[in-house]
């Protein structure tokens, strides 16, 4: 009960929007256009990641 052959694929699409708005914040803090009420939060492991993180344009 509750199995579905589509849910990798969902978790795959849910795992690539998070990932996506991730890079959009990041890429804003990092632009002037967001901030963060920690003045430390570029430091922040996971923003760091994000911030040196290639994008590729398919």
């Amino acid at each position: 009960m509750g199995y579905s052959n589509n849910e990798p694929v969902n978790i795959a699409i849910m795992s690539a929007i998070d990932a996506a708005v991730i890079h959009l914040i990041v890429k804003g803090m990092e632009r002037g256009m967001w901030s963060s009420g920690d003045p430390n939060a570029m430091s922040n492991p996971i923003i760091a990641k994000y911030s040196q993180a290639e994008t590729e344009i398919l």
